[in-house]
């Protein structure tokens, strides 16, 4: 049997003077016997001074080796209105482990080699990927996501959400993403999600 978790966040904050800032976010994954399937998409706006329209959708699938180590291959899609290169395309193989594994607290390393294409033809890539989960009581929860990836330049992100769950399947929150891509960006915008 498969058991599938979807998460859908939206978040924005409104400035006086009329800059609008959003975001929307859903993960969904699912895992059937030793394999597990994740689908993450990310989307930015902002209309004010620092003008932002970005997103990306990334594909991944875990094959399982033991209770702790696993074998993944990766594909992310990656648009941003304001680069040289608007839209680049990644795609990798690797090897993660569960270095972690509690009630509390759940943390995984990632490292994977693969390729990257943009307009100006193909390149070898270089990835490490951190993701941390602490439980904060009972209705609270710390999540880090942290991705490095080397080519010709050096992409950055990472995304910090402390959330708090109001009901089983709704939650509010705050998240902090961070990219560096190849100009630095940071934002941190209050949310509200769906878990089911």
């Amino acid at each position: 049997t498969a058991e599938a978790k979807t998460k859908v966040a939206v978040g924005g904050q409104v400035i006086a003077g009329g800059s609008t800032t959003a975001n929307v976010a859903v993960d969904h994954s699912w895992e059937k016997g030793p394999k597990q399937y994740l689908v993450d998409f990310d989307y930015f706006y902002d209309d004010g001074k620092r003008k932002r329209n970005d997103g990306q959708l990334e594909v991944k699938a875990n094959q399982s080796l033991d209770t702790k180590n696993y074998l993944f291959v990766t594909g992310r899609a990656d648009y941003n209105e304001f680069r040289a290169n608007q839209e680049k395309y990644i795609g990798g193989i690797g090897y993660g482990r569960k270095l972690v594994r509690s009630n509390h607290v759940k943390l995984s390393n990632e490292v994977s080699t693969g390729f990257l294409k943009n307009r100006n033809g193909w390149e070898p890539v270089v990835r490490n990927s951190v993701w941390v989960s602490v439980k904060l009581g009972d209705k609270g929860e710390l999540v880090n996501k942290f991705l490095v990836e080397q080519g010709r330049e050096t992409f950055v992100r990472n995304k910090t959400q402390l959330k708090y769950m109001v009901t089983k399947h709704f939650n509010v929150g705050i998240t902090n993403t961070y990219i560096k891509d190849p100009a630095n960006r940071n934002i941190t915008l209050f949310n509200f999600g769906v878990d089911f």
